[in-house]
């Protein structure tokens, strides 16, 4: 009887909760709603998560809601080699003779020993889960009253090693084998009972929050070692840039859509952008990135800029780590009006994310570009291209001490 009644209750209250979200999402459109979330991964330095965002928006309407932005012609001209192409390198890896854009599964994550993950590390208290484990009866009242009368210690109900098959197969990681994650599970199983010995056989009361863990530990130490397998690739000087293969360059799209009402990005007293790659850019930009925008529309030093977006149609970076990096602009370099073989890749984060392990991580992988940059020989693109020159700049919004970012960005860009 007290069970029906929880049940009833339960339910009740389920579709209470049911109706007053319906309420609220169906007053929005799901644009918005992916819009808002995406916004927030931007804010918290994930743009390199943002491809799991969906616009769950009908597609029927879109033919009717966008626009084309076009790459102006008047720099597409200097690329007629290329037949007006714009295109921008990648990270490659030589092999024997050949190149191919680097691949995280197949030139890092392949290459990945478990057994050389820092298993000594793992010296973690779970006391605190184990005194949480806790089974609290419960009485219901006729008058549907819930008060919790008793509490005492759970008891167990799955024998350990039923709980290190559990693991192995819920943890949501699908680039190691079923014979690799039961590697790495038994060896933290190994060190977790040697620092808690009151786990033994009561591993099921912990098993939620030893499996977070564990993902996180795995996640580490992936990163760390294929760090170091990145860092051979560039001792061995088999780390480069190419463009000569297709598999190894990106084509900047001679046209975008464009929602039909998005608002055009313009100076702050109303005049048109005059440098941008393409005719129009949309004004949603946040106030940092607003700025460096036109900062980089009133620099002689620029022949055209690229706002670069997140998405498989746009400019990333693969680095060391599984998600991509999708720089904020490209900046072609430029005396004369004519193109110079310079280019610079800028990444702008607000103060919020300086020290970020995402920023630090990307400010890492431009360090790679500083070493690498100057011996890229894709940008000979016309005539008149002697050196060359591709630098990524992770441009922070904070001061420099006693400088600002425009005095850091003026000075990369006067840079010979």
């Amino acid at each position: 009887m007290a069970r029906q009644l929880f049940s009833k209750t339960y339910t009740k209250l389920f579709d209470h909760c049911q109706r007053e979200l319906r309420k609220v999402f169906s007053k929005r459109r799901a644009s918005d709603i992916a819009n808002e979330v995406k916004k927030s991964l931007e804010k918290e330095g994930y743009e390199g998560d943002l491809m799991s965002v969906v616009d769950a928006s009908d597609d029927s309407t879109r033919s009717k809601d966008t626009r084309e932005a076009q790459m102006r012609d008047v720099y597409r001209r200097f690329y007629k080699k290329f037949e007006g192409k714009v295109y921008l390198p990648r990270f490659a890896v030589k092999e024997g003779t050949d190149y191919a854009a680097l691949d995280y599964y197949g030139h890092l994550i392949s290459e990945v020993d478990i057994s050389k993950f820092d298993y000594a590390s793992i010296k973690w208290d779970l006391s605190d889960l184990l005194a949480k484990a806790k089974d609290s009866i419960y009485r219901l009242t006729l008058d549907e009253d819930l008060k919790r009368v008793e509490e005492r210690d759970a008891v167990s109900s799955e024998l350990d090693e039923h709980v290190v098959s559990w693991l192995v197969a819920s943890l949501a990681i699908d680039y190691f084998s079923f014979k690799q994650l039961r590697e790495i599970v038994e060896r933290v199983i190994e060190r977790v009972l040697r620092t808690n010995p009151e786990l033994m056989q009561k591993l099921s009361l912990v098993k939620f929050g030893l499996r977070q863990r564990i993902a996180g530990f795995m996640e580490r130490e992936t990163d760390r070692v294929t760090h170091r397998i990145f860092d051979k690739l560039f001792d061995d000087k088999k780390l480069c840039f190419y463009l000569q293969c297709v598999d190894t360059r990106f084509e900047i799209p001679p046209k975008v859509d464009l929602r039909s009402k998005t608002k055009k990005l313009t100076h702050y007293d109303g005049d048109q952008i005059q440098q941008s790659l393409f005719d129009i850019v949309p004004d949603d930009l946040n106030e940092y990135e607003k700025a460096i925008a036109l900062y980089l529309d009133t620099r002689p030093q620029v022949l055209w800029w690229y706002r670069n977006l997140v998405g498989p149609e746009s400019f990333s970076i693969q680095g060391y780590k599984r998600p991509r990096i999708y720089p904020d602009f490209v900046v072609q370099e430029g005396e004369d009006k004519k193109p110079i073989a310079s280019v610079l890749v800028v990444e702008s984060k607000g103060k919020h994310l300086q020290g970020n392990p995402d920023t630090e991580y990307k400010r890492s992988i431009a360090d790679y570009f500083s070493k690498l940059g100057r011996e890229v020989p894709w940008q000979k693109l016309a005539a008149d291209f002697r050196d060359s020159t591709f630098r990524v700049q992770v441009l922070d919004e904070g001061e420099y001490g006693d400088r600002t970012w425009k005095d850091e960005l003026k000075e990369l860009l006067e840079a010979d």
